[in-house]
């Protein structure tokens, strides 16, 4: 429930979570009903989705510009609460209009490529993206900029599937060639590789920019479940990982800001904050990977089987998730047992280089027995016990290597741990 002012007559808005944005009839009429004696008293329905992209919107920069269209190169399709524009525009209009400049962003005149090249691109434009630009790193992208630069780059607009583009408000003067296409709060949420590519491109070559057109779709709706669903399906000119897919979804923005306040950078997306200091970056699959190991006692799963972390125990790790200092609690005294690894892992204790999921196992269920509450606030408790839990690994392992040995056997530390067995006589040893 949320309160616009604080005085005699304030107005208090009730918020309804509902998986389609909408209540049952009979369900609407109870509640208007129930509401109707209070005057002060109003209502909305929200979905994941839309309360997703308010958080999301909060610290959001507001992207406004203009682009010139080529020709008559455009087609319009309307229907309810959203309207589609496709738009054949020369590139350089396209990474003119999200580029950092405010000024440069609404000139549509301004074709001046030296002065586009010693910009940057918005970021924020890319918010809504589900892939982070990984530059010169996926081969996807290094292929992009090298087309670009290439004798074929007039063909460009042949070889790529062009971008997707959301906005406000979208306004251009009909029965014109070369309209100009006002757009207000875009986002781009498909095609951020393509941009980022063609923008390294530029700095390398601004003139084999110029020829280089693309296909642009833009759709206007201020509904943000819909622009969630454009962002999430439009997404095919390369895999997109299933942490990408979910990087949008309300559990994984919540965390973020969590984190935020927590003077730390929680990484929704791969490489999200890779400029800022590598001890204060969360990353989310990692999170995934010692919640696994921790709450679920599932240290193989956790080292060996990642991909079911965004997909069948999502739910499980995210959505049961009250807030990111339960993350943090296992992240943390992952990062103490990693330390100790890379003192300690050599010689005759080589085997610590695989058992640090383990190790983290055997860190909650010594904190178990010895009821230890697993709160933020027991970390300095918990992390005491780890030579507890070191020692109950380092015992699991010496006795399944006797016994191989003792039966003329081969053992191997990269084997053992990849067994269900090392879990169960760790477990057994506690």
């Amino acid at each position: 429930m949320g309160r616009t002012r604080r005085s005699a007559d304030e107005v208090c808005h009730l918020f309804l979570l509902e998986p389609d944005g909408r209540l049952a009839p009979d369900e609407e009429a109870r509640l208007k009903s129930t509401l109707a004696e209070f005057s002060t008293f109003s209502y909305r329905v929200e979905t994941q989705a839309t309360i997703a992209a308010r958080l999301a919107d909060k610290n959001r920069s507001k992207i406004d510009g203009k682009f010139k269209g080529i020709h008559k190169n455009l087609f319009e399709l309307s229907g309810g609460n959203v309207r589609a524009l496709i738009v054949h525009a020369e590139a350089s209009q396209i990474l003119r209009l999200l580029c950092d400049d405010a000024a440069l962003r609404s000139d549509v005149s301004n074709t001046d490529l030296t002065a586009l090249r010693a910009r940057k691109l918005e970021e924020s434009a890319f918010d809504d993206n589900v892939r982070i630009y990984l530059k010169q790193k996926p081969k996807v992208n290094q292929n992009i900029k090298a087309t670009a630069l290439s004798s074929e780059n007039a063909k460009f607009f042949y070889f790529n599937n062009g971008l997707t583009m959301t906005c406000d408000r979208l306004d251009y003067p009909t029965n014109t060639s070369g309209p100009i296409i006002t757009l207000e709060n875009v986002q781009v949420v498909n095609g951020g590789q393509t941009l980022h590519a063609l923008f390294e491109a530029l700095t390398t070559d601004q003139n084999a920019i110029s020829p280089i057109e693309l296909l642009c779709r833009v759709y206007e709706t201020k509904d943000r479940e819909l622009s969630s669903r454009i962002a999430e399906r439009t997404n095919s000119q390369s895999p997109v990982a299933t942490r990408d897919i979910h990087s949008i979804d309300i559990e994984q923005i919540t965390l973020e800001r969590e984190f935020e306040a927590l003077g730390l950078f929680y990484e929704r997306k791969k490489a999200q904050y890779a400029d800022k200091p590598a001890d204060k970056r969360i990353d989310a699959e990692k999170c995934g990977q010692v919640y696994l190991a921790f709450y679920e006692e599932m240290p193989l799963e956790a080292k060996n089987r990642k991909g079911i972390i965004f997909g069948t125990k999502y739910d499980t790790i995210f959505s049961s998730t009250p807030n990111a200092e339960k993350l943090l609690l296992p992240f943390e005294l992952f990062n103490e047992i990693e330390a100790l690894r890379a003192r300690n892992a050599s010689g005759r204790r080589a085997w610590l280089a695989y058992a640090s999921y383990h190790i983290l196992f055997a860190l909650k269920k010594v904190a178990e027995k010895k009821k230890v509450a697993f709160t933020y606030g027991n970390r300095a408790k918990i992390s005491a016990l780890l030579g507890k839990a070191t020692t109950a690994v380092r015992k699991a392992r010496e006795t399944e290597r006797g016994t191989l040995i003792s039966a003329d056997e081969e053992f191997a530390d990269v084997l053992y741990f990849k067994q269900k067995k090392a879990v169960d006589q760790i477990a057994a040893l506690i």
